[in-house]
């Protein structure tokens, strides 16, 4: 059975969304809407979507089964909460939001309503996870030692952002929200919640940090951080967890590798692993009906941001 949702927020990732949307048997858009009417418009008659006059329009509409969203972080909570409380499910980009006690509302108002809401973290259904897990858990991968992460930008925001002013604001904005949150999920779903340390930030002309240093602890395992934006070099993210019998890596948000100690090796996928957007909406409607799914969960999601808030609070 099609599952009808409204995709609301039209930028970079509403528009992705889309996009898969369209390769999906399991979903139709049946409504769009962004708070720049102009780009509703627009993106509403580049396809056969309903341009919603209103929010309020959405919450009312008893077509709308679940709910996309991909607005400014700040204003996730806030629109999930009423969605809920209309009794649509939630699908919300990262981060949860940027305030921890909106993200506990948030977390709250899910159990309450006993609806879904997951967290568009990619990594969750990377291909290769699964492996990690299952050697990790079970002692192949032998002692966990440490996990290390870095990421380089050449400029923030990238050039191909074009998401609004507030990439590069303090309130939203910044490279350990947008992009270190992918990697704090993946590392706290391997070791266990992340609890900082010490941590350092710098800050060129721009608001948002410029540079990152931190180090965490994932129960008694150091996880290491270095990022920074500008720079004449191309941009990159390495996550790299160092174990006693086997390592892992990944590089460039997809290349997954082992290694037993004398050089690196590519991660087959396992049968039925994917990446992207569509294996998303897989397990979307998964979660919709009511199914064991591999999204982030909006618990997961508040840990997250309680692992990043803090390294920014540090500044």
């Amino acid at each position: 059975m099609t599952i009808s949702i409204a995709v609301v927020g039209l930028g970079l990732m509403g528009r992705r969304m889309l996009s898969a949307l369209s390769r999906q048997d399991e979903f139709v858009c049946r409504t769009v809407w962004d708070l720049d009417v102009e780009q509703t418009a627009k993106i509403a008659g580049q396809g056969s979507f309903q341009a919603a006059d209103s929010w309020q329009s959405i919450l009312q509409d008893d077509g709308i089964e679940a709910v996309y969203i991909a607005t400014p972080p700040a204003s996730h909570g806030s629109y999930a909460r009423q969605a809920l409380a209309a009794g649509k499910p939630v699908f919300v980009e990262k981060p949860l939001t940027v305030d921890l006690a909106d993200g506990e509302s948030l977390v709250q108002a899910a159990q309450d309503s006993g609806l879904p809401v997951v967290v568009n973290f990619p990594f969750a259904t990377m291909p290769g996870l699964a492996r990690m897990v299952r050697e990790v858990q079970s002692g192949e991968a032998g002692a966990l030692l440490r996990a290390d992460i870095q990421l380089h930008f050449s400029q923030w925001p990238r050039t191909w952002h074009n998401a609004g002013e507030w990439l590069s604001g303090p309130k939203e904005g910044g490279f350990l929200r947008e992009v270190f949150s992918h990697f704090a999920y993946l590392t706290q779903g391997l070791l266990g919640p992340m609890r900082l340390q010490s941590g350092t930030i710098g800050h060129g002309s721009g608001q948002t940090e410029s540079w990152a240093q931190a180090h965490y602890q994932a129960a008694d395992i150091p996880v290491f951080l270095s990022a920074g934006a500008a720079g004449a070099a191309p941009d990159f993210n390495r996550w790299t967890l160092y174990c006693g019998n086997r390592s892992y890596r990944v590089e460039d948000w997809s290349k997954v590798q082992i290694s037993d100690g004398s050089r690196w090796y590519d991660l087959m996928p396992e049968a039925g692993e994917s990446h992207g957007l569509d294996k998303q909406l897989t397990e979307w409607a998964k979660a919709l009906r009511g199914e064991s799914h591999g999204l982030a969960t909006a618990l997961e999601g508040c840990q997250v941001m309680r692992c990043v808030e803090a390294l920014v609070a540090s500044r």
